[in-house]
């Protein structure tokens, strides 16, 4: 845990030190579920209480670390695009509302009964 703590340390220093209190805890005599658990109460973070839950599972069943977190990690990169594929659903309506009545008077002035004429005028100026 110190590793990762020291990893995060540049990126997110606030996660890298809820690790190294995590890892203090642990030197201190806790046992390693019970200071993960903690770990996830102190930052209330969802992904984070999921990587603790999978860590405690891991270390309960003698699974491999290394396998579980990178499964972790691909559920993690899926999760994230499909919020953003998500948001970016979102956002297209609310782009789409206001530009409709913008474009769309703009779009159809040229069939419009009369604008034939307007364009005839402007030439002869």
């Amino acid at each position: 845990m110190m590793k990762v703590a020291s990893e995060l340390k540049e990126v997110h220093p606030d996660v890298s030190e809820e690790f190294e209190l995590a890892n203090l805890e642990i030197r201190v005599g806790r046992e390693r579920d019970e200071a993960l658990r903690n770990l996830a109460e102190r930052t209330g973070v969802d992904d984070l209480r999921s990587l603790v839950a999978m860590l405690i599972q891991t270390d309960k069943f003698g699974t491999s670390i290394a396998k579980a977190i990178r499964a972790f990690s691909d559920s993690l990169r899926t999760k994230r695009r499909q919020r953003a594929e998500q948001a970016a659903q979102k956002g297209s309506g609310k782009v789409a509302n206001p530009v409709g009545p913008v474009l769309f008077p703009l779009c159809s002035s040229p069939f419009l009964p009369g604008s034939h004429q307007l364009n005839g005028h402007t030439r002869q100026m």
